[in-house]
Formats: structure tokens, sequence, C-alpha cells
């Protein structure tokens, strides 16, 4: 009755919330909807609220200091005459010019046509992430709580780099994030960009050897409250297009939930970036808090590609002068620390093993069985 009343985005609108008020009368909340996808068990669904790299910033990450942004980098390339020359306040306009490309290409879009120094790269032996391969090796990270064999080449190859810094970004909403975490939390905040998880076939919170972890980008923004921190109990579509569905075994011990290996690929977008988050090997560990949310990790070998293709070439020269790092350095730095798996298509390694903090709030997950009835009534209530 109310979809043959209400106008087409109301109607949609309407569905959806019927289908969440339905689960409430049956005794559920936002976390325990049956969902039917793994035999017996509950569902918990939620939205991911913060998703920041997992970096260390210790004394002795750094002792060469930090690695130069692009106008010293371009600098140092010259010979002490020229330095001085193009460093006269009248030649500025060249100086911006040659430190972010030439007159034709920028180096953010062309990192291999333009020579840059090395970046300095992390020396401390303390980081955060996961021990991905299994193995234990004297150049893996120990965590600060004894953790060995931890694997996260994109901390070594970042962690010196200012905007990559952890603690680097003023007015930081959360303590280790630096310049580019928080825009990517402000991706998550202001609804450019949503992601969803799901854990299903729950029969045990505390200890079950076979759960099902989905994790999916979503199409809807995460609700917000006038702090502009994301709130519990919304309700969240998950996208149609299922290139961006992951899905892995796991099992939860001690309240902690452990996925399998899996592959996953996201809808990222940050500020003017828009690209896909591909993470080959992907691990998550989540640990259930008490009311009712999940904190912990992700880990993988994040795609050099799809990680470079969707930061610098979206900035350009703007990134290159004002965004704290320098282009070039920074796409040689992810091949040279690169450890994922070897490509057989091209014999060499693509991809750089990485960890992110994350935490996600209770949230209705909605599948695409609901939205199919919702759109059978009303084509043109399509997602996006």
């Amino acid at each position: 009755m109310v979809s043959a009343v209400l106008p087409g985005r109301l109607r949609q609108r309407a569905t959806l919330l019927l289908t969440t008020a339905a689960a409430l009368c049956l005794g559920a909340s936002a976390q325990d909807v049956p969902s039917g996808k793994a035999v017996g068990g509950k569902t918990k669904g939620f939205v991911v609220s913060s998703l920041i790299a997992a970096a260390y910033a210790g004394a002795d990450d750094c002792p060469d200091g930090l690695t130069l942004d692009a106008i010293p980098a371009y600098l140092a390339t010259l010979s002490e005459a020229e330095q001085a020359r193009i460093s006269r306040p009248e030649n500025a306009g060249e100086l911006n010019i040659k430190a972010s490309g030439d007159a034709q290409k920028d180096a953010c879009t062309y990192p291999t046509l333009f020579k840059r120094p090395p970046v300095k790269a992390v020396q401390g032996k303390i980081g955060y992430g996961l021990n991905l391969d299994g193995e234990e090796s004297a150049n893996d990270f120990v965590t600060p709580e004894g953790q060995r064999g931890v694997d996260n080449e994109m901390y070594r190859a970042t962690g010196c780099t200012k905007r990559f810094r952890p603690g680097g970004a003023v007015g930081a909403s959360k303590e280790r994030a630096s310049v580019g975490d928080e825009a990517t939390i402000a991706s998550l905040r202001g609804g450019e960009m949503t992601i969803l998880l799901e854990v299903s076939g729950i029969d045990d919170e505390r200890n079950d050897p076979e759960v099902m972890i989905g994790v999916y980008s979503g199409v809807d923004a995460a609700v917000t409250d006038s702090q502009g921190n994301v709130i519990a109990d919304s309700t969240q579509r998950i996208t149609e297009n299922r290139k961006w569905h992951s899905q892995a075994h796991g099992r939860i011990v001690d309240g902690v939930i452990i996925s399998e290996p899996f592959d996953l690929r996201l809808k990222h977008k940050s500020a003017i970036s828009y690209t896909e988050m591909f993470v080959r090997g992907a691990q998550l560990r989540l640990t259930m808090q008490p009311d009712g949310s999940v904190k912990g990790m992700l880990g993988g070998y994040r795609d050099i590609e799809t990680l470079y293709g969707g930061v610098p070439r979206a900035y350009a020269r703007a990134l290159e002068l004002g965004g704290s790092f320098d282009c070039p350095s920074y796409y040689t730095a992810l091949y040279q620390y690169a450890d994922g798996p070897i490509n057989p298509d091209t014999g060499k390694r693509d991809s750089i093993s990485a960890a992110w903090d994350i935490e996600a709030v209770p949230a209705f997950v909605i599948h695409d069985a609901t939205l199919a009835a919702s759109q059978a009534k009303n084509p043109a209530a399509k997602q996006r």
C-alpha cells in the first residue's frame, strides 16, 4: 500500500524503512538481523567509521630526517650554481614548473620520466600490521606489544614522508592520523565513500569455528551526529556492482573476528580522487566491543597502480607542489619495497604489504534481494 501512494524516491526509502522495522518487530537489532546467507546463526552488520594507515611514530624511525618535498627534491638534482639561480624570487615560476615536471608533462602523471632522490625509508624495527605470509624474517616489523613477523612495507616506504607521517594532520580526528588519512576519514563521514561489513552464520559471539565475512561498497552515506561522528543503527544498502563485493570464510576466537585471506576490491573516493582500493590477500582482525562496534586491523597487499593512480594523478601539479611529498620518489619507492606475490604476466611484484586501523559501528546492511523488490516497483530507483 505504501509503495502505491508515495513518489519514486520516497517509495524506495519507505521500503527500506519497512524492512528495518520488520527486523525490529522480530526482536532483532542492527547487529542481529538474520541474513539467510549462512546456515543457521545470526548476522551482524556494520558501517566503517574510520580507516587510517597503521603506521608507528617512534624516535628512531627516521634518523636521516624526512623525505624531501617536491621543490627540495628537484633542487637536489641540480648543481649549486643552478640551485642558486633558479631559487631567486624572479625565477619562482620556472622553479614551480620544473619541480613538478616540465612545461608539457607533470611529474605526478609521468613519475618515471623525472629523476628525484630516493625516499628516506623507515629504519626502526617497531611497526603495526599483520603477519601476512605466516613467516618471520629479520626484515619484518615487531609490534609494540611484541608480535613478530609483521608485514608492512608501505609503512617502511612512506613512514618518513611528511604527508604520510603518522600524527602529521593538524587537529586530526584520530591520534595517529596522517594528512592522507584525514582525507579518507572525511570521505567516510561525508558521504563520498561508504564501506560496509557483514559477519553471518554466528552461533557463538565469543568462539565460533566458521562464519562468513562480507566487505562491500555501500550506496548510502553514513549517518553522522552534529560532531561528524558516524552513528549506529542506520540502514545501509550494498552497491549493485558486484566488483565491489568481497567475501571470505572466517572464525571468531575469544571475541575476535578473523578472516581467511581474500581479495578485496572497494570503490575508493577521497577529496577529488576516484579509484579502486584493491588489496590482494586481505585479512581482517576485528575485536567486538561492549557497545556493539568493532575495532581492529585490515592488512593485505595493496595493488600499486590503483593506489598510485587514485591520489597523485588526480592532483597532479597542485599535489606535487603543495601536498608535502614528491611523486617520482613516492612511485619509485612503492615498487622498490613491493613484497606482494609475483605477477605471472610481468614476472614482477606489483603490490606492497600494508595495514589499516579500522573501526565500524552497527548498521542494518541491506542486500540486493530487498533492492530488487523495491526496484521492480520503481525502476527509476537505481543504485549508483
